[in-house]
């Protein structure tokens, strides 16, 4: 059985990106000493970014809505849909905890002074939870940076590469929560709920035969997200133009959307070559 230390760099490799390897046998006091290295780098990361972070937004959130919910009643009276559903959208935002709406969809004039504020404020909050997390990461990848050495002096080579991996993933995480990249925000939001989403999903539920090389695997593709195979489980879901299917085991595949005829292309978490086609009969 993986310890959790070898878990730990599956989820964080699929969680920032990251084309990870196949888990080696790492020695116990490297396992213990990245399991160590995670829980410190979390425990920082909830107590000086998130959380903070969180706070400051329920704050803002919450200084915001009265405003929009006038703007919402005089929307109404006026008969203005386009300038309610965007109000709506906004406020149903805040109460999951998000930000508004992003800048590249601009707000109607009679919410400019509401954004142009709420923008301003924001902009005190967003420094500190960024120098909070560059101080963790720092922290963090110095710790990952001295058992790669160590690894790679012992040549364990297959070791070293998966901490070096970790240490990249980190590089890419440029934030400790999502409420702070609303593009990212957004498309969560959308779900399958988008029509082109609901078209994706109606064309990707069913049976699959997923191929990597000689190597054919037997999926189903269940409406609730659900992967069932012989192989390995797991969990799938749209995000942007892709399909990413993640296995119980950590490993992952992502699909270029949307399937045409039945068919995708895509790449393993091995970076290699991957293709999906569905099963009619």
């Amino acid at each position: 059985m993986l310890r959790p230390a070898l878990l730990a760099i599956h989820a964080l490799a699929a969680a920032w990106g990251v084309h990870a390897a196949e888990p080696a046998a790492l020695p116990l006091d490297i396992q213990q000493r990245l399991e160590a290295l995670k829980s410190g780098f979390d425990s920082f990361v909830l107590k000086n970014v998130k959380t903070p972070y969180e706070e400051g937004l329920k704050a803002l959130n919450a200084k915001v809505k009265p405003a929009l919910e006038r703007e919402s009643t005089m929307a109404a009276k006026k008969k203005d849909l386009d300038t309610l559903v965007r109000i709506k959208a906004d406020l149903e935002r805040i109460e999951k905890g998000l930000l508004l709406t992003g800048a590249e969809s601009p707000p109607p004039d009679s919410l400019k002074n509401v954004y142009s504020a709420y923008k301003s404020e924001l902009a005190k909050i967003e420094p500190a939870m960024k120098r909070s997390l560059a101080d963790a990461k720092l922290r963090y990848d110095k710790g990952l940076g001295q058992i790669q050495d160590e690894l790679t002096a012992a040549q364990n080579v297959e070791g070293a590469l998966q901490v070096k991996q970790l240490r990249e993933g980190l590089v890419k995480m440029t934030d400790a929560t999502t409420a702070t990249e609303p593009k990212k925000q957004e498309a969560a939001d959308a779900g399958t709920s988008s029509p082109r989403n609901m078209e994706w999903e109606n064309a990707l539920v069913g049976r699959w035969i997923f191929k990597a090389g000689d190597f054919a695997m037997n999926k189903e593709l269940l409406r609730d997200g659900t992967v069932v195979s012989p192989q390995i489980p797991g969990k799938w879901k749209i995000v942007g133009n892709t399909l990413r299917v993640d296995y119980s085991n950590g490993a992952w595949a992502e699909f270029d959307l949307p399937a045409k005829e039945g068919k995708m292309k895509g790449k393993s978490y091995k970076n290699e070559d991957m293709t999906a086609e569905k099963i009619t009969q």
